[in-house]
């Protein structure tokens, strides 16, 4: 029934109609920010502050854009730009970060393992390729976010199983 709830869910935008909830990928990503970390990452200012679960769910149903960093529209463009997974937390760290993929997947360990120290260690590996590339402000936010998302973020491939045993369980009910 939920389901057929965020399915009938619509946003208006000239002639196209977009459904919120439409993929066992979207209903993937909507459970991977249902999660302590990205429900505690926030976009936005004032009454427009949410968290990254609103912001994909107004994103999906093309809604307009209220919070974020315009370099994730163009790394994760099939989460409409909201850092989903590990994985693209992973992908943040090294391209916005001008990192390894050693060096990248060392802070997902790290921050998925709450290790303070190393991850002020990758904080400085970060910022380094990050003023260059977003500028002081936008790295330092970026890494608020990554830091607060990743600390119970989902790896994709978990919540597509998640996912797709919850929607078997529904529909045998």
């Amino acid at each position: 029934k939920w389901l057929q709830h965020f399915n009938t869910v619509r946003s208006q935008l000239g002639d196209e109609v977009r459904k919120g909830l439409d993929s066992i990928e979207a209903l993937a990503a909507f459970t991977a920010l249902d999660r302590p970390g990205p429900l505690d990452a926030y976009v936005g200012s004032g009454d427009n502050k949410h968290n990254m679960l609103v912001e994909f769910a107004h994103r999906a149903k093309g809604a307009q854009k209220t919070g974020g960093f315009p370099i994730l529209d163009k790394l994760f463009p099939e989460t409409y730009g909201v850092m989903v997974y590990q994985e693209q937390l992973q992908q943040a760290f090294q391209q916005v970060g001008k990192t390894t993929g050693i060096e990248a997947n060392n802070f997902r360990i790290h921050v998925s393992k709450k290790m303070p120290f190393e991850m002020m260690e990758d904080k400085k590996i970060f910022m380094k390729g990050a003023l260059e590339t977003v500028g002081a402000e936008a790295a330092e936010q970026l890494w608020q976010s990554m830091e607060t998302f990743g600390a119970y973020g989902f790896n994709k491939s978990h919540a597509v199983c998640y996912v797709i045993i919850t929607y078997a369980c529904a529909w045998l009910k």
